[in-house]
């Protein structure tokens, strides 16, 4: 039994790995989509919001149908539309073929992502943490892999297309794996209350509402570092496009390192204590390194390592403190928060072009400081007042 479990894990860590390709792809080839659509700013980080209004309507998607499906067959049909979405992305000729590429894309990616961060945790549940974080460290492998490798590729072959093609090969493989592992069953597949909880009771309590504005502000900090670093690296400080992949490549090789270790010291310490920490050193590298301009990039990268446990760190809570609505709750918060990244990025480009890019690099670090103080007032929250228990 335990040799199908660690089957299980494997294929969930591979499919994590590709999905993290894909959504660095979003960053890394920006300023290729500027060139090959001519799009100006302002079209280009509308193009990032609408990709995450394709995360909102999947993540509330993936809350319903969880609802009615077994994870696995909801995990097949994510699989499915993420396949077709990096095939029409490889024939895409139009800024309107583009905008429905990148949206399904992303859409699809997080649909998969908010189930296998729910299952695979619970594949061994005396390991959650380190198996939520090992999760995670292969979401940072394939991140900083492919910014490395994709920024070699790039650098002496421009057809960015085949790059979609190859996913597309691998996920197809990954989806006929997919038919022969197991799954862990989820509460509400028992036949459990565990939806009697509605969004209302979720988004307005207390704790949802700080879970929301974490997750929201970390949000910004993390996927605006993803999705601008390169452009801001290689337009305002002049790097080569190798430096800058090299540079964003090394924030998530240390994001990858940092979960590694991340699940021991979720489990052996007090979860929001070390979030808290981490958030601290995470937004002081961060600033010294946006104040000292080419001097300070490197600050940036090493940030990574304080940013690494923060999102599974999160998802932890939220199953701490729903821990009847575990499926539910996580889809209803994470829609909310991604709101957060839609706004942002529409108003990007709008801030770039008032403010230019050097003052609008600040919102990343601010991010991360806003989820400081949060989980400093969350720290200093009883535990009982922040459970929500479902009747």
């Amino acid at each position: 039994m335990k040799g199908k479990h660690i089957v299980s894990v494997s294929v969930f860590f591979i499919t994590m790995l590709t999905l993290a390709v894909s959504d660095s792809l979003r960053g890394i080839l920006l300023p290729i989509y500027e060139n090959s659509f001519s799009l100006g700013k302002e079209q280009s980080s509308a193009l990032v919001g609408i990709s995450y209004g394709g995360v909102l309507v999947f993540t509330i998607l993936a809350g319903q149908l969880g609802k009615r499906l077994k994870a696995k067959k909801v995990l097949q049909i994510g699989l499915l539309i993420f396949i077709s979405s990096l095939l029409l992305m490889t024939i895409a000729k139009s800024y309107i073929a583009l905008i429905l590429s990148i949206f399904f894309i992303t859409g699809s990616a997080a649909f998969i992502n908010i189930y296998l961060n729910i299952t695979t945790p619970l594949v061994f549940a005396l390991y959650q943490g380190i198996l939520l974080n090992l999760l995670h460290f292969f979401y940072g492998l394939g991140v900083s892999l492919s910014q490395t490798g994709i920024g070699y590729f790039l650098s002496t072959n421009d057809n960015w297309r085949i790059i979609y093609l190859m996913l597309a090969i691998v996920s197809i493989l990954i989806l006929a794996i997919y038919h022969f592992i197991d799954v862990p069953t989820l509460e509400v597949e028992k036949g459990t209350k565990n939806h009697s909880i509605g969004w209302k009771e979720i988004i307005f309590s207390k704790t949802g509402s700080m879970l929301i504005l974490l997750l929201g502000f970390y949000f910004i900090a993390e996927h605006g570092t993803m999705n601008y670093f390169v452009s801001y690296t290689n337009e305002i400080l002049g790097m080569n496009f190798g430096k800058s992949t090299s540079l964003l490549s090394l924030f998530f090789v240390l994001i990858t390192v940092g979960r590694l270790f991340g699940g021991y010291l979720m489990d052996k310490f007090n979860i929001i204590s070390v979030l808290f920490l981490c958030s601290i050193f995470g937004s002081f590298l961060y600033i010294f390194g946006v104040v000292f301009t080419n001097k300070g990039a490197l600050l940036i990268s090493s940030s990574g390592l304080f940013f690494s446990i923060i999102y599974p760190g999160l998802i932890l809570l939220i199953k701490e403190y729903f821990p009847k609505a575990i499926v539910y709750a996580t889809s209803t918060i994470v829609s909310v928060a991604t709101i957060f990244d839609i706004i942002f990025n529409f108003a990007f480009g709008h801030i770039v072009n008032l403010l230019t890019f050097n003052v609008a690099i600040y919102l990343f670090p601010f991010g991360i400081i806003m989820v400081s103080i949060l989980l400093f007032r969350l720290k200093n929250s009883h535990r009982s007042e922040m459970v929500i228990e479902v009747t």
